[in-house]
């Protein structure tokens, strides 16, 4: 019998190089098994091990704060800002709660329903400040869950780099000035302006029409509006439902309905449309639950997620998703089940023929036609839908996929009676004209390519009028810096499904002398001496709203039921049903879709926790690590391992990669699952130095490869199939990989896993706390002296009638950090920066393991989410010699923390690795 260690030597050959090892722990001494007892990339590879060297120290980049600067900074923000805002009701009063108001109570939270990143959530404060951010249980599309970047706007409300007062330019100074200057100056600006226009951020709710409201009062054209989305996806489903259906609107995937689901470059559960409900209703349906479980099958050019949650998953090459998809519809035309009218069919089969020399040779080529035939014979029974997501949106045909998908769901019967367009190009077409620009929000001097020269467009504006809360790029060409208020300060509605009206109401007054964007238009509307006739925000939203109390019945007075609004944070109103024919006369004559081109293929994605760039400030989302590669505070190049050791490239080799458009140097992380002619760099960070303390230094920005091409039925820049040339540059740069290994060795016992047909068999079947295997057995025997004697320390025994518990469902769990996110946030955990998590000292208190098993390009991936377990015989209480650490009454390994000396036994005991230490002191009272 070989050990393991030979075991792994030899599989620097084979494909199969991320198998576990299920050797048990108890093995003979004379069975090697090579300690931590994982298998990682450089041992399963050791051609792709990098090399030890003196350098390694001088090559790693350090953060532009060091570690206890950037928590001095986020602490003393964070209660400086907070302490700011404790002045609430009355405002007029230099001591607050002289009289007491009736609905406050001292040291009793009060809740908020609000919207947040499109998302219902329930905002908690203490004495006006909030201190907490959660989902909405009663809101149908989060059902109690917030999204990762929602959560973190905590962080954002509090940043001690918030702009504090309107900054306006004279010659190349930038002065400090009030709001009532900045009022005079917009004002004065506006009335000499020819054309006036607005850039702003992806919006469904009132603020798009009140934008043109205000052009209209001021005298100027309503068609200065330019929306900028960075999720390309918004743009091609509305354009691909307008085209289809005539529907301006972007359809609600409920997924809880689906036997089958289809997914063409997908990544619903991390950066779709409404990712948190189509999540929700993925794990409904597909994750197991009473004997069920619904099947997906996905098609992708890079791992994500949601794809390593796939039953099922092919790697694709960029450019190759509109091929897989028609091939599918090829297929459902031929099944004698497929669902459509005649009429529909006929149109679908002309678009397919056209493409017939594109559906061959990409079935040809990535040999998938036996599982196309398997999923068109599933989907035909019925109960199959087919997903198109960001990643096929990001391409040059990105809007002929989703035409694709529809076509392919209408085949499958999802269709029975079935936003905006990008406004990028014509923004660059309109720019020249263009002598007064708001610039709401954004940043597009960031997010949109190089190439396409916004910067220089910028330049060309007189006046540029940045209103955001936090410095950007897109200041160095402005006017007038506006400081705007955060989302927890602001009025607001958003209409994500098409009749579901989320309501954002702020839960604190502006704690930096901050005013929301649209008071700053209404004021200065005023100070022209053209008011729009309300007193604030709030107030335009009210009459707007009326429109639907209106149309609702509801007897009760309005105020009655807006205040009912605000309290439950959504409405749903009652949409007419409509007949909407399909359109596929016009779709077909649209259907040009461009030949992708040969080579190695970049795909810049959006790093959904990050955002648009907008996050990178935020040090809970860059310390939270992206969930396939751990890494944080960083950017880097995911290569498939094969390709790798064809390329010769090691783990953490700095690699130039260069295009038509720039060139930038990123480290390589070898990445299973991706197609051989894909690379894969997150978007979010690479920020210009200087734009801010938290992300200054960190990453780079894969948009610069890009050249100025686009979607031609959307205007959307292409993300995704850009040709790039890769070469060493002979440095080294180390990534901080929260998780070294990828494998790990006894996993039968940690991470068990069974069929569909043992899990129904067994689900009934409950265990307690005495099932679970003892982690430090006994090495006495039956017989010897010893044997009747406690091991060590004694078992802890209850004594109280409560017993706290919780369970993970592994089979649900998708690696998303969110727990952890929301764990850092609710108590208060320090963000260690990258130099610290370099030498394994993150102090996140729920770690995310990631585990591959099976081949390099398409591997099975699992999750595991590791608290702290609250031992019933936990070591971590035994070796503590100042009884730091103990047992409650309840059964809860409880902390003691002034009582600490700073050993650490604690954490070498503890079998999970959990433990977590703080080396150093900060004091949260100083700043900088």
């Amino acid at each position: 019998m070989t050990s393991l260690d030979s075991d792994l030597r030899g599989l620097e050959d084979k494909t199969e190089v991320f198998v576990a090892q299920d050797q048990p722990f108890e093995k003979p001494a004379k069975e090697f098994v090579p300690g931590p007892f994982f298998m990682n990339i450089e041992e399963a590879m050791p051609e792709l091990a990098e090399e030890k060297s003196e350098e390694d120290s001088s090559t790693e980049k350090k953060l532009a704060v060091d570690r206890r600067d950037l928590m001095r900074l986020f602490g003393a923000g964070a209660v400086l800002a907070s302490a700011a805002a404790c002045v609430r009701r009355p405002v007029e009063h230099a001591i607050p709660y002289v009289t007491q108001p009736a609905d406050a109570i001292v040291g009793v939270p009060t809740y908020f329903a609000t919207t947040i990143d499109r998302v219902g959530v329930v905002v908690k404060t203490r004495e006006g400040r909030p201190v907490f951010i959660e989902g909405n249980p009663e809101h149908p599309l989060s059902q109690g869950a917030a999204s990762i970047y929602g959560m973190s706007e905590l962080q954002a409300l509090y940043h001690p780099e918030r702009r504090r007062h309107p900054l306006l330019r004279f010659g190349s100074q930038l002065i400090e000035s009030s709001w009532d200057d900045a009022y005079t100056s917009l004002s004065d600006t506006l009335k000499g302006a020819k054309k006036v226009a607005f850039m702003i951020k992806g919006t469904t709710g009132n603020s798009y029409q009140f934008y043109k409201d205000f052009l209209k009062q001021i005298g100027q054209s309503e068609d200065g509006v330019y929306v900028l989305e960075s999720n390309t996806l918004f743009n091609s489903m509305s354009e691909a439902h307008r085209l289809a259906f005539g529907l301006d609107g972007i359809p609600r995937s409920d997924l809880r309905r689906s036997k089958l689901l289809i997914g063409v470059g997908t990544d619903f559960q991390d950066g779709g449309i409404a990712s948190i409900f189509e999540t929700k209703s993925w794990t409904a349906q597909f994750a197991f639950r009473n004997g069920n479980k619904g099947r997906f099958v996905t098609f992708e050019n890079r791992l994500t997620q949601t794809g390593s949650k796939a039953a099922e998953r092919h790697p694709i090459a960029p450019g190759d998703e509109l091929g897989v998809t028609l091939a599918i519809v090829d297929g459902l035309l031929a099944n004698a089940g497929s669902k459509g009218s005649a009429a529909d069919k006929g149109f679908i089969k002309s678009v397919v023929d056209s493409q017939r020399a594109l559906i061959d040779e990409v079935k040809g080529r990535l040999k998938i036609e036996d599982a196309i035939k398997d999923l068109v014979s599933r989907g035909a029974k019925g109960g199959a839908v087919l997903l198109a997501g960001e990643s096929s949106a990001s391409s040059e045909n990105g809007t002929l996929v989703q035409i694709a998908a529809i076509m392919a769901n209408i085949l499958l019967g999802w269709f029975k009676n079935p936003a905006r367009p990008g406004d990028l190009a014509r923004f660059i077409k309109d720019a020249p004209g263009i002598d007064t620009l708001f610039v709401v929000d954004v940043n597009p001097t960031f997010t949109v390519p190089a190439s396409f020269n916004i910067a220089g467009l910028l330049k060309g504006i007189k006046n540029v009028i940045s209103m955001t809360a936090m410095p950007s790029e897109t200041e160095e060409y402005a006017s007038h810096i506006l400081n705007t208020n955060n989302p927890l300060e602001n009025w607001g509605d958003e209409e994500l499904v098409a009749g579901f009206w989320s309501i954002q109401q702020p839960t604190v007054r502006s704690i930096t002398n901050s005013m929301q964007a649209e008071d700053v238009l209404l004021w200065t509307a005023a100070k022209m001496g053209k008011p729009m006739g309300f007193e604030d925000y709030r107030g335009y939203l009210r009459l707007k709203w009326q429109g639907l109390y209106k149309a609702s019945g509801i007897t009760k007075d309005f105020d009655t039921f807006f205040n009912a609004i605000q309290r439950k944070g959504f409405y749903v109103s009652q949409l007419a049903k409509r007949e909407n024919a399909t359109n596929l006369a016009d779709v077909s004559a649209s259907f040009k879709p461009v030949a992708p081109q040969a080579g190695l293929k970049l795909v810049a994605y959006l790093d959904h926790k990050l955002g648009d760039g907008s996050g990178s400030e935020r040090p809970v989302l860059q310390e939270a690590g992206d969930g396939l590669t751990t890494i944080a505070w960083d950017t880097w190049v995911a290569i498939n391992p094969l390709k790798c050791k064809e390329l010769g490239f090691k783990y953490n080799d700095l690699l130039r990669i260069t295009s038509p458009a720039g060139v930038i140097e990123v480290s390589v992380y070898p990445m299973p699952g991706l197609h051989p002619d894909t690379i894969a760099i997150p978007r979010g960070n690479g920020h210009k130095k200087g734009a801010s303390v938290i992300s200054d230094g960190v990453g780079v920005d894969p948009l610069v490869l890009l050249e100025a091409k686009t979607d031609p039925l959307t205007g959307d820049p292409v993300t995704s199939g850009q040709v790039v040339k890769i070469e060493k540059v002979g440095k080294r740069y180390r990534l901080a990989a929260m998780q070294k290994h990828n494998d790990i060795a006894n996993r039968k016992d940690i991470m068990p896993v069974q069929t569909l047909t043992g899990a129904v068999k067994n689900m009934r079947n409950f265990k307690d706390l005495d099932d679970v295997p003892d982690l430090y057995p006994r090495h006495d025997r039956v017989g010897d002296k010893l044997y009747n004697t406690s091991w060590l320390f004694p078992e802890w025994k209850a004594s109280s009638v409560y017993r706290w518990g919780m369970s993970i469902d592994l089979d649900r769990c998708n690696g998303c950090g969110a727990c952890n996110v929301a764990c850092t946030l609710e108590n208060n955990i320090p963000h260690v920066g990258r130099e610290q998590i370099l030498i394994g000292r993150e102090m996140t208190w729920i770690r995310i393991d990631r585990y591959f098993s099976g081949e390099v390009n398409n591997p099975e991936v699992a999750f595991q989410p590791v608290p702290c377990q609250h031992c019933n015989h936990a070591p971590c209480e035994a070796v503590c010699p100042v009884f730091a650490t103990t047992h409650d009454q309840e059964g809860m390994n409880t902390q003691t923390y002034n009582r600490c000396v700073g050993t650490r036994y604690c954490g070498n005991a503890c079998p999970y690795k959990v433990r977590r230490f703080n080396w150093f002191t900060h004091k949260w009272n100083i700043m900088g």
